[in-house]
């Protein structure tokens, strides 16, 4: 029974490539034919080394920073209540082989909203506006195997929204 260093991937592909060349930028340590007993199949199996790689989907370093403050407005009745949110991710990677295309830069998300409700706290007008700079930051993608031609997936947080909230606490 052969045995095989943990710390390789063993991945199914069709043709050949020959070792110490690399597919999608990750080097080939060894090609294996993978036919059936009865000659059949031709396709091959490739093995990648994965040691020192960094987990998919998990970056270095998050941070995020919430602010708000309350201004009461007596002669109103009422209180004003101003918020920000910002998040900043670091740089990670989309899969296990950490090649050029698996790689999804740093980004962040910054939001805020106003909020107006009575001194009492039973009702409240809330107004937000979510990814206030409207980028398109990449936070996913998915990269699909030869046999569906190696389409990529690609995860965005969402376009700038507005919105509002109105409510009571009864």
């Amino acid at each position: 029974e052969e045995k095989r260093a943990p710390t390789l991937l063993n991945c199914g592909a069709m043709g050949a490539v020959p070792t110490g060349e690399s597919i999608g930028g990750v080097p080939v340590t060894e090609s294996l034919s993978t036919q059936n007993a009865d000659g059949t199949g031709g396709g091959r199996e490739y093995e990648y080394n994965l040691n020192g790689n960094q987990l998919p989907n998990a970056p270095e370093v998050s941070f995020s920073l919430g602010a708000q403050y309350t201004f009461p407005v007596e002669a109103l009745g009422i209180d004003i209540t101003p918020r920000t949110d910002f998040y900043w991710q670091s740089a990670m990677w989309g899969r296990i082989y950490n090649a050029p295309l698996d790689k999804i830069p740093a980004w962040y998300r910054w939001d805020a909203q106003l909020i107006f409700e009575d001194a009492e706290g039973r009702w409240f007008v809330r107004g937000y506006v979510k990814n206030i700079l409207n980028d398109a930051n990449v936070t996913g993608i998915y990269v699909s195997d030869a046999a569906t031609a190696n389409f990529t997936n690609v995860f965005t947080i969402e376009p700038r929204l507005f919105g509002f909230a109105v409510g009571a606490h009864l």
